[in-house]
Order: C-alpha cells, then structure tokens, then sequence
C-alpha cells in the first residue's frame, strides 16, 4: 500500500509540503526470464515514479535477458541488484526465483554506482560506489546502500 509522508515542515500560512514515497516488492519463479522479469516489477511497482528497482535474481535464469525485462517494465527507474543463493519475499522463498524492491515517489532521491575489480580493493571500491552520494539531492534523511558480490568473498 503507498505510503504518504509529510517530511519537510511548512511555513506559516502554506499547506503542508507532501513527498510522496511508496515501497513494493514483486516476485516471481517463472522460468522464462522475460515473464518473470516483467511479473517481478509489475508486483514491485506499486505507486507513480518509480525511483529504484532492487533485484535479487538466482544465477539460473539467463541473467541478460532477465535485465532486459526487468529494465522495459521499469518505467525508467534506476537499477541495482545482484545474485544470489536463495530468494526472499513475502510469502516465498526459493532458489530459483527473481526478487524486485521498488522504492517511489517523489519523495526519493537516487543515484547509483558500481566499482569494477572490488574484490582485490574492497575499501576503495566501496568508497567508489559510495561517492555517487553526492549526486542526489539534499535531504533530511539519507541512505546509503551497498550490495557485494557474494561470490567475491570477504563482503564485510
């Protein structure tokens, strides 16, 4: 369900400034990438704007096409993921399954990154990807989020 927020406060006399932010995840265990790529954001998408699209994908799909998919249903928004061992998502677990996060709305500011070669330099790769910081907007709150590869080993 989309989530209204009042994040900023208003000035004397105006109406209250609305971000508008909203969450959703979508799965799916098709085998075709292409369905499950567009059944995983089409359950994912759960409000105008998408900001972000979070993939978690099992390595038995044909990964490329997967993406293709998922970046036409996308509706334009920003993409991160990775592989994995095992899929979680409200009423599923698999090991073969696509799991898509979208985050909207105009409440959301998002840029992304990715560091090539991170498993011999870890600490300059995760401050690599973690500059692109500066290029969203400035606000009262801010997250950043790093996903590793979990083949490289030594995440933390």
């Amino acid at each position: 369900m989309p989530a209204h927020t009042n994040s900023e406060a208003s000035p004397a006399g105006s109406a209250p400034a609305q971000d508008l932010r909203w969450m959703g995840v979508g799965q799916s265990d098709d085998p075709d990438p292409t369905a499950a790529g567009r059944a995983a954001v089409q359950g994912a998408i759960q409000g105008p704007d998408p900001q972000l699209l979070i993939v978690f994908s099992s390595t038995a799909y044909d990964l490329p096409e997967l993406l293709r998919a998922i970046e036409q249903a996308g509706q334009g928004a920003a993409l991160v993921g990775c592989s994995t061992a095992g899929e979680i998502a409200a009423g599923n677990v698999g090991d073969a399954n696509v799991v898509v996060m979208a985050l909207g709305g105009s409440g959301f500011s998002v840029a992304t990154a990715a560091a090539a070669g991170a498993s011999s330099r870890l600490r300059e790769a995760g401050a690599e990807a973690a500059a692109c910081l500066a290029r969203t907007e400035e606000r009262a709150h801010r997250v950043l989020l790093l996903l590793t590869d979990g083949l490289a080993g030594d995440q933390q």
